[in-house]
Order: C-alpha cells, then sequence, then structure tokens
C-alpha cells in the first residue's frame, strides 16, 4: 500500500493501520504508543549489537511489532491491490475501446473519401 499512497503525509497513518489491524487479526493486544515502541526498541541497540545476535536483540520486536505489520500490511495491500486493479482494467478497457472505436470511424472516413474521390473521376 506504501507504493500506492506512500509519501510523509501517509505514511504516519498507514503504519498504525497495518500494525492496529495486524495485531487484532493476530488476537494480540496492541501498544497506544506504537511509534514510541518502534523508535524506543531501535534506539536501545547499537548497530554491532544487533549484528552480533539479531535475533536476540530484535527477535521480540519481530514478534511484537514487525509480524502484526507484516500480517495487517498483507491484508490492507490486497484489497488496496483489487480495488486498483479493477479501477485501473476498467479504465484502460474504456480507452481501448473508445480509441478503437475513433480509429475504425476514421478509417471509414477514408474510404468513403476515396470511394467519392474515385467516383468523381
Amino acid at each position: 500500500m506504501g507504493t500506492a499512497v506512500g509519501n510523509p503525509w501517509t505514511f504516519p497513518l498507514i503504519l498504525p493501520a497495518t500494525y492496529y489491524l495486524g495485531c487484532w487479526l493476530l488476537g494480540m493486544p496492541g501498544t497506544e504508543d506504537f511509534l514510541g515502541q518502534i523508535n524506543d526498541t531501535l534506539g536501545r541497540y547499537s548497530l554491532m549489537d544487533i549484528l552480533s545476535s539479531p535475533l536476540a536483540t530484535l527477535g521480540p520486536f519481530l514478534q511484537s511489532t514487525i509480524l502484526p505489520m507484516f500480517v495487517g500490511g498483507l491484508l490492507m495491500g490486497s484489497v488496496v491491490w483489487i480495488i486498483t486493479y479493477w479501477l485501473i482494467e476498467k479504465l484502460v478497457r474504456e480507452y481501448k475501446h473508445k480509441r478503437f472505436a475513433r480509429r475504425a470511424n476514421a478509417a471509414r472516413k477514408r474510404r468513403e473519401k476515396r470511394t467519392g474521390d474515385v467516383a468523381h473521376d
């Protein structure tokens, strides 16, 4: 969904929405200060701590935050994809139909003009 409507104005809405939806789907309690939790967790460890023991340092964060965001984002992204695909497919179909009609009309007029020119000769 971030690639469809992602920008600095929408990310503060998308991230918590995916998190809380994922928590609801997984039956997990969500935290009130979701963005603060991310900031605290990532600020608590140095890069060397994370690289030396990634699962020990980030394992709880992955389970409590990233998993709900993944699940919620998967559902939200799927819904947005289906809606977007349907709209774009309909617009392209209509455009192609109108383009075909315009080209057929132009070809008909060219034939009529050629037929009319031949009849006058």
